[in-house]
């Protein structure tokens, strides 16, 4: 068993749950997700045969869960289902393991507090509470045997009644390993209990497999088990928690990797293995020695997720993808690309570099020298102000201290580090191809330097190697560098900083270079950039001695500048430029049309555009003779995408050829698709010409234009046509501090989805000062919060319910828009509890009935119920058989009565219904009746009636007294119980015309009446 990667369960609504007979087509080896199976295409086993012994409500269920995930050929002897559906791995203890790896005293003791308070990442959005001081089970499907369990805590001596120091050790490095697989996500790695679990919150129990008092929480002889792709659901802590056994797995490396890998398996990971075996033990030597964490990796110096990227591969993956679907990448830390953006490294004393790490420093009260690579295309720079020596610099992975040592490092992170000099040039880099930090030591000049650090692979992949996909997880950099003792005084800024509009949308700056001593020459000058009053931001980093600066392509707005001179020992600001006012005219073109009468001839509106070619749209008439014939036109476009501006202003550039009709074309606009304003007249016979309109102030987003001809006089049916070069509106000039505007274009209004299921959330936003505002989108859920920043952002963890998505834009002067769209999560593994409904029975006085409950009561899962628990009843007593419940009266009660039960499901559904009994005399029911429907019978007609009482018994009669004219008659009697009859009432013709009224009969031997029950009409 190994540590595991966390995955994603694609809940693809494609995919068809297969019933146990059906045979589809799939690849030989691959099961689940985008390869539909049936029982009977499972190899022998244990999973197969457990998955025939299910009730069939059960069998679907199972199916539809193991179509969730995807899982081998291999993997199937490590799957098991449970009685009511769900799927878990039973994960084996390896033989070859060293149960206790021998350990050393640490470096640094926690602790009893310290151990169980450890935290990897304090207010992340997922918590994993790493369990190893034992815990109370109860109310988890674990509990089948005994409820509450009291699981054990870790122990390594023998003495379970307290941790010696030893042990909390032990219990720091496995929480130091834990927490390192799972670096690069925002979630934080605990010993410290939460406050509640739910479903962001996974449990990792590492005890024995019997409890305090001998009861098995699992009975196997495997080294951990776990429900698989649970996590995320609302019903994640009924499947929790995942557990680790102490019995033959061993110290701290080993319960590490197991602990991650059962953990993976709750997020539907499944394993790393070969066509021979489901759990690869990795290959190489020595400290590059590799193994994945979703196949065996107790043997590894270097455990890491996996996309099977080795030789003889059986699962392709993707764990980094599957887990960050879930848990999402933690903010990346330090700049990947630009110099100008790198971290400082922090120099004590002038040449000393140090890092804390989480054995002397676990709650990384000092960040400094130190970061996550959290994916593969990551790489963290730092710079460094020296003077002339050397650098000796040491970048080490999370292996660098233990509290407690182990045989075998364990970590995820291969280093690369190369240093580069102010100008981007090499100088000197370190990545030895057997181990896996990373060491610069060379001797340079006086300057700055940039070190680059990324995670990589080593040798082959397939045979003895890996890649740099799991190359992932902390580093810490320390060492000595060459006292920078050249800048000891802060350089001197420009004072002549000026700024000069160079072209429509460009600035140019320009200054002198002050002249400096050595000690206070500039390492070079920072350019800062305000608009419209902002901030100043930083847009450029230039060497030392330069004296200007070119802004180009600027958006429409007021731009002022500062230059600021740097070294190491400070920095000085220059002036300010006056503001430079950029006013970039907008334009925007017909972007769709619609002809109400007429009809285009020739080319359309988008070409338009560029004013290539026109487009021809000619009248349409009636038909019909020549002398009655009508010809129109009425035709729209619409102009989208415009700014606001101090002048919008619309141009049609068109022509209208001469015609014998005399027919023009009137042109208008609307701001709204309805009310149109004329703005011009296109004169046929005029030749081309542009017809232009000042829009209305505040004019933004869409318009209209109409053109209508003004000749409809009967006879004339020429078809008169005009021709359109370009429709264009401009925005020019500052409009003031107007709001942005943001439209939701994905996904749409009230969509639902599965639990698990990937939506894209993707906007477009727009300000008329600032431009496109789409990566500046903020996206936020009314249930989960803060869903990350962008023109798109994608989850796959929204929680279950209602939800309404919003994307909120922030313009430079702090003005707002948002859009919303609804979106509904379900779980198609939500637990749908009983229900139970009302019963009713009778019973004879002084005796017994056995009632079935259940029968009645439904589960929409089609789980199996059985009857938890039964009150008593006020005048009887009641006996729970599982599936029936005994009613017994007291001793010559007579009488109603009644109590309630408790059903449940097996899955942590219940549900509590009422049983009425009635219990009769000795010598039978009283017999009566209380209605009876229909009430009224007409002449020569026969109808079926419903009497309703009490005390009916098989062979009862019915016969009619006390009424006028011929009596009723009533035939084919049924006695449907004791409470309801029916039979077939006939009156045949004659008697006084009126209404007239009969008691009804009932006789068993004894009769009951029921006045005026029944009315015959004429």
């Amino acid at each position: 068993m190994y540590r595991s990667a966390w995955a994603k369960v694609l809940l693809l609504s494609a995919t068809p749950l297969l019933f146990p007979m059906e045979s589809l087509a799939r690849s030989d080896n691959a099961y689940g997700v985008n390869a539909p199976f049936g029982i009977n295409e499972l190899p022998p086993g244990i999973l197969k045969k457990q998955l025939e012994d299910l009730s069939p409500a059960a069998q679907k269920r199972a199916l539809g869960w193991m179509h969730r995930f995807s899982f081998t050929e291999q993997d199937v002897p490590a799957l098991r289902v449970d009685q009511s559906g769900g799927v878990f791995y039973e994960d084996p203890v390896f033989d070859g393991i060293d149960p206790a790896p021998s350990s050393t005293p640490s470096l640094s003791e926690v602790t009893h507090a310290e151990a169980f308070t450890l935290h990897s990442k304090p207010g992340a959005s997922r918590v994993v509470y790493l369990d190893m001081d034992g815990h109370v089970v109860s109310g988890t499907i674990w509990n089948g045997s005994a409820d509450p369990l009291y699981m054990r805590p870790y122990d390594s001596n023998g003495d379970e009644s307290s941790f010696s120091q030893t042990e909390l050790n032990e219990i720091a490095e496995t929480w130091k390993r834990v927490a390192e697989d799972f670096a690069p996500y925002d979630i934080d790695v605990t010993t410290e209990e939460p406050p509640a679990f739910g479903a962001n919150v996974g449990h990792i129990l590492v005890t024995r497999k019997a409890d305090e008092n001998n009861r098995n929480i699992y009975n196997c002889s495997c080294g951990g088990v776990a429900y698989v792709g649970v996590w995320g659901n609302s019903n994640f802590p009924y499947y929790q928690p995942a557990l680790v056994f102490l019995d033959g797995v061993g110290g701290p490396h080993n319960i590490s990797e197991a602990a991650s890998h059962e953990l993976g398996h709750n997020l539907s990971l499944s394993h790393d293995g070969n066509s021979s075996t489901g759990y690869y033990g990795g290959h190489g030597s020595g400290n590059t020695d590799w193994g994945p964490i979703m196949g065996v990796g107790y043997y590894a110096q270097v455990s890491q997720w996996s996309k099977g990227e080795y030789a003889d591969a059986n699962n392709t993956q993707d764990d980094l993808q599957l887990i960050a679907d879930r848990l999402t990448y933690r903010t990346d830390d330090h700049e990947d690309v630009n110099f100008s953006g790198a971290t400082p490294l922090v120099i004590t004393g002038g040449t000393s570099v140090n890092a804390t790490n989480p054995v002397t420093d676990p709650a990384n009260t000092d960040p400094s020298n130190k970061g996550i690579i959290e994916d593969r295309t990551d790489v963290d720079l730092f710079f460094m102000d020296v003077g002339d020596g050397t650098i000796n610099l040491s970048v080490t992975p999370a292996w660098a201290d233990a509290f407690a040592s182990q045989s075998r490092r364990g970590m995820n992170l291969d280093v690369k580090a190369v240093l580069y000099d102010e100008f981007g040039y090499e100088v000197a880099q370190s990545n030895p191809l057997s181990d896996t930090y990373a060491t610069i030591n060379v001797g340079v000049a006086a300057g700055r330097y940039i070190l680059s650090i990324e995670g990589v692979g080593v040798g082959d992949p397939l045979t003895n190697g890996y890649t740099d996909y799991g190359s992932l997880g902390q580093y810490f950099i320390t060492g000595s560098v060459p006292e920078d003792s050249v800048s000891t005084t802060p350089p001197t800024a420009p004072t002549d900083l000026s700024a000069v509009q160079s072209g429509d949308a460009n600035i140019a700056l320009n200054w002198t270079d002050p002249l400096s001593t050595a000690e206070s020459n500039e390492a070079g000058y920072r350019v800062y950039r305000q608009i419209d009053g902002g901030s100043f931001v930083q847009i450029s980093t230039l060497p030392r001695d330069s004296s200007s600066f070119s802004d180009n392509n600027l958006a429409s707005g007021a731009y002022v500048y500062q230059v600021e001179a740097y070294n190491s020992a400070g920095f000085s600001t220059s002036n300010s430029t006056i503001a430079i006012v950029i006013s970039v005219p907008s334009t925007a073109s017909a972007t769709s049309e619609n002809t109400m009468m007429g009809s285009i001839v020739s080319g359309s509106y988008q070409s338009t555009v560029n004013v290539s070619g026109y487009e021809r749209i000619s009248e349409q008439h009636q038909g019909g003779k020549p002398r009655n014939r009508v010809s129109q036109m009425e035709h729209f476009w619409t102009v989208s995408g415009i700014a606001p501006a101090a002048s919008v202003t619309l141009d049609v550039d068109a022509t209208a050829p001469a015609n014998s009709d005399g027919d023009d074309f009137a042109l208008a606009y609307s701001t709204d698709g309805s009310n149109y304003q004329p703005f011009g007249m296109l004169s046929n016979g005029t030749g081309r010409q542009v017809i232009s309109a000042l829009l209305p102030a505040g004019t933004s987003g869409s318009i209209f234009i109409r053109v209508n001809d003004t000749d409809r006089t009967a006879g004339n049916g020429q078809n008169n046509y005009l021709d359109v070069y370009q429709i264009v509106v401009t925005s020019a000039g500052e409009p003031g501090d107007l709001p942005p505007t943001v439209t939701i274009s994905e996904p749409a209004d009230n969509t639902t989805a599965d639990a698990g299921d990937w939506l894209i959330f993707s906007a477009t936003a727009s300000d008329s000062e600032d431009g496109d505002l789409s990566g500046g989108v903020s996206w936020s859920s009314s249930l989960d919060g803060n869903l990350g920043q962008g023109a798109s952002v994608q989850t796959s963890t929204l929680s279950l319910g209602a939800h309404v998505i919003t994307a909120t834009v922030t313009d430079s002067a702090d003005n707002s828009d948002s859009d919303t769209v609804n979106v509904t999560i379900s779980d198609p593994l939500q637990n749908n509890a009983p229900v139970a409904n009302t019963d009713n029975a009778s019973v004879d006085q002084d005796s017994s009935v056995v009632i079935s409950v259940l029968s009645n009561d439904t589960d929409a899962d089609g789980d199996s119920l059985t009857i938890g628990s039964v009150t008593q009843g006020t005048n009887g007593s009641v006996t729970n058989n599982g599936s029936t419940v005994t009613y017994t009266p007291n001793a010559s009660f007579v009488g109603s009565d009644s109590f309630t039960y408790n059903v449940n499901d097996g899955q942590g559904g219940s549900d509590t219904g009422t049983v009425n009994v009635t219990v009769n005399p000795t010598g039978g029911a009283v017999l009566t009746v209380t209605d009876v429907t229909p009430n009224t019978v007409g002449v020569n007609q026969q109808v079926e009636v419903t009497i309703v009482g009490t005390g009916f018994t098989q062979g009862a009669s019915v016969s009619f007294q006390n009424g006028s004219g011929p009596a009723p008659s009533a035939s084919g009697v049924v006695v449907v119980n004791s409470t309801t009859m029916t039979a077939n009432v006939f009156v045949k013709a004659g008697g006084p015309r009126r209404n007239r009224t009969w008691d009804v009969v009932v006789n068993n031997g004894s009769s009951a009446t029921c006045s005026g029950c029944i009315t015959v009409t004429p």
